[in-house]
């Protein structure tokens, strides 16, 4: 029999994917119908642990689910840098800072002084929103984007993956 818990989150199926590993597992025990406390021994974690990320896949999985509306279109940003363009994309699917430093200093193959970190990040996002508020003062088409992004700072570390030792038992 399927938890009620597991209930709830099939009806995102095609999101779980973009899920971290720990908490798939986590969803597989629910559909199995386990209790909390069991896959909490499973998973070497409390039952309240269990509780918890359940809560956090929730919001995830209906952020994911956010997505669907909104598309990025390269053309509609291509007044911004394509460093910039590539920030917001990243961004807006890691919803990490630091997680797009690292995939933006990669594709840019940026080094030394130039090489992004999670607060260069941060203010390349806030002066691209700046900018494409700005812009949706004269063209109505942009505030889909402000909408959109204004989601993903609102989010930001949503999606990423809290890693603690404890957790590597």
């Amino acid at each position: 029999m399927i938890s009620e818990d597991y209930k709830f989150v099939y009806n995102y199926h095609s999101y779980l994917k973009y899920l971290p590993k720990a908490e798939q597992e986590l969803l597989e025990y629910l559909k199995k119908g386990m209790k909390q406390k069991t896959i909490g021994s499973l998973m070497r974690i409390s039952q309240g642990a269990v509780s918890s990320r359940i809560q956090r896949i929730k919001k995830r999985l209906n952020f994911i689910q956010s997505w669907e509306k909104f598309k990025i279109i390269d053309s509609d940003l291509e007044r911004l840098t394509p460093l910039n363009r590539e920030i917001l994309k990243i961004l807006s699917m890691t919803t990490c800072q630091s997680e797009t430093a690292l995939l933006i200093n990669e594709r840019f193959h940026l080094t030394g002084r130039s090489k992004m970190t999670q607060v260069k990040i941060r203010h390349r996002f806030e002066r691209s929103l700046q900018e494409i508020e700005e812009w949706s003062k004269e063209e109505k088409n942009y505030i889909k984007y402000i909408e959109f992004f204004t989601l993903i700072k609102n989010n930001l570390y949503l999606l990423h993956e809290v890693r603690l030792p404890q957790f590597e038992r």
